[in-house]
């Protein structure tokens, strides 16, 4: 019975329900390859079974064997070639449909995807299936095969697929686009997702991080405005989902300039025969400021 295991095995068909000698579905014709095959029910092919050697043979087609396979073909396994699970668009995922026993048959591979056959490959085992992320590849993977007309495998186990989409976040500034030196400047940002937990870079026209905060609405802020906090800005969200970062679009940007800077005061003037200086006074006599000017000219 071994040697009908591996037969039905080889051909791609389910288990050897029973065994035939002396030609019962008819003698076949040409030459016989195989005599005293004796199989442990383990190999891939009859010909790694034990014989006399391939072509020796002292029998007739009139002892030729037969087996009957049944229709109940063993079920295939489906592994996740790509390194992730959970992907994002653009990216590629690979999946490997294999029989349990090395076959040299083609047959007629499915991949599906909750259970809506979505690619078909005919080649011997293994398959190879390999799919474009966007968002329609999420959900429930699965594989099966069938050999010529008969009945489809049963079905392999399951690979899930998660793809992590962020859509733009927004932005906003607190002010017009033109503000008055040492004003306050605040700048929002906000995402709507499902993926929370994750935090917002501001970024600048550069595309350097100036500042991090964790959330989905966030405000960067600007105490006292200099020079050189004017240009452009940025958000973009990041969040870690099944221990790989994502990372969603840029937003648009928002702009401001910085006006009105206070012009230095020296209290003294330089001139050319010497320096003048004004310099206040404040006298508290019985509690009112007694405000006074003094010029002092120095030569």
């Amino acid at each position: 019975m071994e040697d009908a295991e591996v037969a039905c095995s080889q051909m791609g068909c389910g288990k050897a329900t029973s065994i035939h000698d002396k030609a019962h579905f008819g003698q076949g014709s040409g030459p016989i390859f195989l005599d005293n095959v004796g199989c442990s029910g383990t190999e891939t092919t009859l010909t790694s079974c034990s014989h006399r050697g391939l072509g020796i043979n002292d029998c007739s087609h009139g002892e030729d064997a037969g087996v009957v396979c049944s229709d109940v073909l063993p079920s295939p396994t489906l592994t996740l070639i790509s390194s992730h699970s959970t992907v994002s668009p653009g990216e590629s995922v690979q999946f490997k449909c294999t029989l349990p026993r090395q076959n040299y048959m083609s047959l007629n591979f499915r991949l599906y995807k909750n259970g809506v056959s979505v690619q078909t490959q005919t080649t011997q085992s293994p398959a190879t299936f390999t799919l474009t992320v966007d968002t329609s590849v999420q959900g429930q993977y699965s594989c099966d095969f069938l050999y010529q007309r008969s009945s489809s495998s049963t079905s392999s186990s399951r690979v899930n697929i998660t793809v992590v989409t962020l859509p733009t976040p927004r932005i906003s500034l607190s002010t017009t686009n033109q503000v008055t030196w040492g004003e306050r400047v605040d700048i929002t940002c906000s995402v709507e997702t499902q993926h929370t937990g994750g935090s917002f870079n501001l970024k600048t026209g550069s595309g350097s991080v100036i500042q991090t905060k964790s959330g989905t609405s966030v405000t960067f802020s600007f105490p006292k405005v200099d020079f050189a906090n004017a240009g452009s800005y940025y958000c973009q969200y990041q969040t870690r989902v099944s221990s790989r970062e994502f990372s969603s679009p840029l937003s648009s940007s928002v702009d401001f300039t910085v006006i009105g800077k206070p012009t230095h005061f020296s209290p003294c003037q330089f001139w050319d025969y010497g320096m003048f200086c004004h310099i206040m006074v404040h006298v508290w006599f019985f509690g009112l400021n007694l405000k006074h000017w003094f010029e002092i000219m120095s030569w």
